[in-house]
C-alpha cells in the first residue's frame, strides 16, 4: 500500500512539472511577443508600415479588407503592448479609410467581427495590464456632450434618419465613443518609458494628417476626367470631415520644423489638401493656421525666416485665387443670375495716395479704357485689393 502511494505521488509530481514547463514556455513566448510589439511601438517603422498598408488598400479600393487588416493589427498591439496609445493610430486610419465609401458605410458591417475581436483584445489588455480608472477633469464635460449627441435630434428627425449608419457613426462615435476613449487613455497611457505620451500623440496625429491628405489627393487621382472641362473643385461628401482632421493635425509638423525644415513640406501637403476638399471654412481656417505656423517659426527659428516667408507666399496664392471662386459659390443656390466679378481699384488706390496725383481728361479716358479691358480678367483679380460681384435677381 505504501509503495503504491509513493508511486502515485511521484507520477503527480512529474505531471505537475510537465504542466509547469508548458506554462513557462508559453509565458516566454508571450514575453517575446510583448518585447517585439513594444519595440515596434517605440520605432518609426510602426508608423511607416501602418501608413503603407492602409494607403495600399485605399489605392486599390479594397478598404473593407483594409479596415479588417488594420483592425487585427490594432488588436495585436492592445494584447501585447502595455501602452494602450499604440492602438490609436490604427483606429484613426480605419476611420479615415471609411471615407472611400462615405455614402454607404453599411458596407463595413462585413467587418463586424473585427469589433468583437477588438472588444476581446481590449478586455485582455485591461486584465493583463490592470490599472485604476481615472476620470480626469474633462469627464463631466465630455459626458454632457455625449448625452447631447445621443438625444439632440429626438423629436425633430425620423427613426429611419436616426438609425442610418452614417448618423449612428457620428452620434455615438463622436459622443459615447469619445468619452470611452478619453477614460481609457486617461487610465492606461504609459508614462516613464520611452517618448512621453505627448510626443507619441504628436507622431500619431502627424501620420493621421498625412494619411487624410493622401486620401484627398487619391480622390482626384481615382476620379478620371475631373478637370477635363476646366478647374473646378468637385463636391466631396466628406469634405468637412476631412477638413476637420487636417485642421487638427496641420500644426503638428510645425513643431518638428524647429529640428528640420523638411517638415515644411508636410505643412504645405496638408494645407493644399484642405483647399482641395472644397470646404469654405477649411479654406479660411487653413490660411489662419498656416499664418500661425509661420509666425511660430519666425519666432523660434530666426535663421530660416526667408524660407518661411516663401512658404507663406506659396500658401497665399491658392487662398487668393479661390477666395473669389468661393464668393461666387455663395450665390450659386440663391435666386441670382451672375453677371460679372471685377476688380475695383487696381493701381488707382496707391496712386491716389500721392499728394501730386492728378488725371487730365485725356489720361483719365486712357485709364478708363485700360480698366475696362482688364477688370474682368480672372488671372489678374488677385492683384486688386477689392472685388465687386455683380448679379441680377431672378424673378
Amino acid at each position: 500500500m505504501k509503495v503504491r502511494l509513493d508511486t502515485m505521488l511521484q507520477e503527480e509530481k512529474v505531471l505537475f512539472e510537465d504542466i509547469k514547463g508548458i506554462d513557462t514556455s508559453r509565458w516566454k513566448l508571450f514575453s517575446k511577443l510583448q518585447s517585439f510589439f513594444t519595440k515596434a511601438w517605440d520605432s518609426y517603422w510602426y508608423f511607416a508600415i501602418l501608413f503603407v498598408i492602409a494607403a495600399a488598400f485605399m489605392l486599390f479600393r479594397r478598404t473593407v479588407y483594409g479596415v479588417a487588416t488594420v483592425g487585427v493589427i490594432m488588436a495585436l498591439f492592445w494584447i501585447f503592448c502595455e501602452d494602450i496609445l499604440a492602438g490609436l493610430l490604427p483606429f484613426l486610419l480605419m476611420a479615415i479609410m471609411t471615407v472611400q465609401n462615405y455614402k454607404n458605410l453599411g458596407i463595413y458591417f462585413r467587418d463586424a467581427w473585427v469589433v468583437g475581436l477588438l472588444a476581446v483584445a481590449l478586455i485582455v489588455h485591461l486584465i493583463i495590464y490592470a490599472k485604476p480608472i481615472r476620470l480626469g477633469r474633462s469627464f463631466v464635460g465630455l459626458a454632457c456632450v455625449s448625452i447631447a449627441c445621443a438625444l439632440g435630434g429626438l423629436g425633430s428627425i425620423t427613426c429611419e434618419e436616426y438609425c442610418n449608419p452614417t448618423a449612428l457613426y457620428y452620434t455615438y462615435g463622436l459622443g459615447v465613443g469619445m468619452l470611452a476613449m478619453y477614460v481609457l487613455f486617461k487610465s492606461h497611457v504609459v508614462y516613464g518609458r520611452g517618448p512621453s505620451p505627448l510626443k507619441r500623440l504628436g507622431r500619431v496625429l502627424y501620420v493621421a494628417g498625412l494619411f487624410m491628405a493622401y486620401a484627398i489627393y487619391l480622390f482626384y487621382y481615382l476620379r478620371e476626367g475631373v478637370f477635363d472641362e476646366g478647374f473646378a473643385i468637385p463636391f466631396i461628401s466628406y469634405r468637412n470631415y476631412a477638413a476637420t482632421i487636417l485642421l487638427i493635425t496641420m500644426t503638428i509638423p510645425c513643431y518638428y520644423c524647429i529640428r528640420s525644415n523638411v517638415h515644411i513640406l508636410s505643412i504645405l501637403f496638408m494645407y493644399f489638401a484642405i483647399i482641395m476638399t472644397g470646404s469654405r471654412s477649411g479654406l479660411f481656417f487653413g490660411a489662419v493656421l498656416l499664418l500661425g505656423c509661420i509666425a511660430y517659426l519666425f519666432k523660434y527659428n530666426k535663421k530660416k525666416r526667408r524660407i518661411y516667408f516663401m512658404v507663406l507666399m506659396i500658401g497665399a496664392i491658392p487662398f487668393v485665387i479661390l477666395c473669389f471662386v468661393l464668393v461666387e459659390a455663395l450665390f450659386a443656390d440663391k435666386p441670382a443670375e451672375p453677371i460679372a466679378t471685377v476688380g475695383t481699384d487696381w493701381l488707382l488706390e496707391p496712386m491716389e495716395c500721392r499728394p501730386d496725383f492728378a488725371f487730365s481728361d485725356e489720361d483719365f479716358a486712357r485709364f478708363t479704357r485700360w480698366y475696362l479691358a482688364v477688370c474682368e480678367k480672372r488671372e489678374l483679380l488677385g492683384s486688386t485689393n477689392h472685388l465687386l460681384y455683380i448679379c441680377r435677381k431672378r424673378t
